[in-house]
């Protein structure tokens, strides 16, 4: 074993023992500061590992958000496509709505048609039964075989008109005008021709009525009495005239 005398001789006596507490002290205290730089880089690394524990806990809570997201998105695409299906269906349905629409109108149209063409008939068929009234009422009146008896017989039946033209089509003037030439006995050639004409307008609004017909056909009446009769006139003022 080294004695210690012995080594401090080596070294230089107290002098050197000196120098050896002075470079242990260094020494100490230099792995003093080491010892605590390990121990700050200790609690950086510390502080280090709780932020990373933060941001899991932030990531965890973000993927939990973005779960939850998606699990919306889902119910809304679900939502979507359940809602894609009935506009579907609709679709299906308004096209054969439609379909079947289209065939109605064609149908009504057709069926239009149709009662426009009998309307035209049926209106072709009364102005020919019409002609052929005036004419034969014309013809027997020329021929004397209506007179004004007749006609007399007929206006009785002819004021029940009245009732029917209240509102239309006639003027308040024409409604005046027919009572006074209904109030007349009898009617010159130009008063039934002015009833005739009142009469043509109660035909066309009120046809259906046989009231609306005799009317017309007392005018008619009247006014081929008094063609006839004013043909009589002539006959006579010519044979005046021969003798």
């Amino acid at each position: 074993m080294i004695d210690i005398l012995d080594l401090l001789s080596a070294i230089g006596g107290l002098g050197g023992l000196a120098l050896i507490i002075s470079v242990a002290y260094w020494l100490g205290r230099k792995f003093s500061e080491i010892d605590k730089r390990f121990e700050k880089i200790d609690e950086r690394f510390k502080h280090i590992e709780k932020r990373f524990k933060q941001i899991d806990g932030r990531f965890k809570q973000v993927d939990e958000r973005f779960g939850q997201i998606d699990e919306r998105f889902e119910k809304i695409e679900n939502r979507l496509n359940r809602i894609e299906d009935n506009l579907s269906e609709l679709n299906l349905r308004v096209e054969k709505i439609e379909h079947r629409l289209g065939h109605v109108e064609q149908r009504l149209y057709e069926t239009t048609y149709k009662l426009d063409k009998l309307d035209s008939k049926v209106t072709r068929f009364t102005r020919a039964i019409r002609s052929i009234n005036e004419f034969m009422i014309d013809s027997l009146s020329l021929e004397g075989a209506i007179k004004v008896e007749s006609a007399t017989i007929i206006k009785k039946e002819v004021y029940r008109i009245l009732a029917l033209v209240e509102s239309n089509p006639l003027t308040r003037y024409e409604k005046q005008r027919l009572k006074e030439l209904l109030d007349k006995d009898t009617l010159t050639y130009e008063e039934a021709e002015e009833l005739y004409k009142i009469a043509d307008k109660i035909v066309e609004e009120y046809g259906e009525y046989l009231e609306a017909w005799k009317l017309l056909w007392y005018a008619r009446m009247w006014m081929g009495i008094n063609i006839r009769k004013m043909a009589e006139e002539k006959k006579k003022e010519k044979l005046w005239s021969i003798s």
